[in-house]
């Protein structure tokens, strides 16, 4: 679990219109995974969830020292 995560459930005040609750789930560890920066992108395709797309950011190492 990310950092100072519970467990917990959620109570909602009207049911999900489109995602499952295992889908919630498994973009939340997509967004907890992703660090200091990055991104996660969803694809709906023929009204479903179809594809997550997890892109990761970082600085490139300055070859200052290097020999």
């Amino acid at each position: 679990m990310g950092k100072g995560a519970l467990d917990f459930a959620l109570e909602l005040v009207r049911p999900l219109a489109f995602l499952a609750p295992d889908e919630i789930e498994f973009i939340d560890r997509l967004l907890d995974s992703l660090g200091e920066y990055g991104e996660v992108r969803l694809v709906v395709a023929e009204g479903r969830l179809r594809t997550a797309f997890k892109t990761v950011s970082c600085t490139a190492l300055r070859l200052e020292n290097a020999e």
